[in-house]
């Protein structure tokens, strides 16, 4: 940098001694340390932008970082390269008797103008870079189409925000009454807000469903309101639920996001059933309790780690109560295990002597 700071004096110079008549008058030493600035700063810019399309890329692949640090440093080339330019016009015009007042200022707001809108500018491809990332991510998470629509309607309202303030600090500097604007803005906003309540409630719920992400396509799920069954779509204004006899119901997103939500499908599939069966007092307990963790270990579905378990529950009116703490690999097939472990276990207990309990009764008629 120092070497190209002399090769610019040098040629400055050697400009100085060229010129001669009318236009080395004209020339006095303030416009030439004005212009070497300037070029100094366009150096600087072109310097930058070769650092930061190299060196980080190559860093942050060593240290194997997400392609989303690179895709950043990538953004920041040219926003980074118009504020080093930028900046050394503005400390070009600051030299003394370089221009008038009248036109140093002018170019001041210009130049503040223009900077601000380059970090607008800035700001708002670093937010679209993340949603883009963000987006991706939920793509290959096989999200819904609703919900990659709603990243992307996110990240154009995060750029529209970033440069109506931008706009309003612009207007700040020209000396323009934005308080007007503001106040008009407010109550468009209020009466937008109080035609279309319900819209924006379930909006909002969809968007606290994206990102507290309390389920996803796929999963199957019950609520407060008692629906059960496998979450289809989910959208703006409702999530969409298919029962187990095929039925769909439509659920308002804000009434999901104020109700207490269970997903079967987290952490993993897997479920506890209980298997209950009741046998005579005249029975083996012992003998019943092998034959039911034999038969479960023996049912395609059922885990062996951990293993069936099996629990007196009660002693009723007529039986011995029974209780099988069985763990199914996957909840859907929650009707499948248990009614082939019930099938194997009468076949069991038939062969082995042990007796399902029933009520009976007894029918005396006195012959009187």
């Amino acid at each position: 940098m120092v070497g190209a700071i002399i090769f610019l004096d040098g040629c400055i110079n050697l400009i100085g001694l060229t010129l001669t008549g009318d236009i080395a008058s004209k020339i006095n030493s303030d416009t030439l340390l004005a212009i070497s600035i300037f070029l100094v700063s366009i150096l600087m810019a072109l310097l930058a932008g070769a650092i930061l399309s190299r060196y980080p890329r190559q860093l942050l692949n060593r240290v194997h970082q997400a392609n989303l640090d690179v895709d950043i440093i990538l953004t920041l080339i040219l926003p980074v390269q118009l504020i080093t330019v930028l900046s050394g016009a503005y400390i070009a015009l600051k030299i003394p008797g370089w221009s008038s007042d009248a036109i140093s200022n002018a170019l001041d707001t210009i130049i503040i103008i223009a900077l601000t809108l380059v970090v607008a500018f800035m700001f708002s491809k670093i937010v679209r870079v993340y949603f883009e990332w963000y987006g991706e991510r939920e793509k290959q998470r096989d999200s819904s189409t609703t919900i990659l629509s709603m990243i992307s309607f996110a990240g154009k309202i995060a750029s529209i925000i970033i440069y109506g303030v931008a706009i309003f600090l612009i207007m700040s500097q020209l000396d323009m009454p934005i308080t007007p604007l503001i106040a008009s803005m407010g109550i468009i906003g209020i009466a937008v807000a109080m035609a279309a309540s319900d819209v924006l409630s379930n909006f909002f719920g969809a968007l606290a469903i994206l990102i507290d992400r309390p389920y996803r396509i796929g999963d199957n799920i019950s609520i407060s309101s008692d629906e059960y069954g496998q979450v289809t779509d989910i959208g703006l204004r409702s999530t969409r639920i298919k029962t187990v006899d095929n039925k769909v119901i439509v659920v308002p997103n804000v009434n999901i996001s104020n109700s207490q939500i269970i997903n079967y499908c987290v952490p993993d599939l897997t479920r506890m059933q209980y298997v209950r069966i009741g046998i005579s007092f005249n029975s083996d307990v012992e003998m019943a309790s092998k034959i039911l963790t034999e038969t479960a270990v023996g049912i395609s579905g059922v885990m062996k780690d951990p293993a069936p378990v099996v629990y007196v529950e009660a002693l009723g009116d007529y039986s011995v109560n029974l209780v099988m703490l069985v763990w199914v690999e996957n909840f859907r097939r929650d009707w499948d295990v248990p009614d082939r472990i019930y099938r194997q276990i009468m076949k069991r207990f038939f062969e082995a002597g042990v007796e399902v309990s029933h009520p009976v009764k007894s029918i005396i008629y006195n012959s009187c």
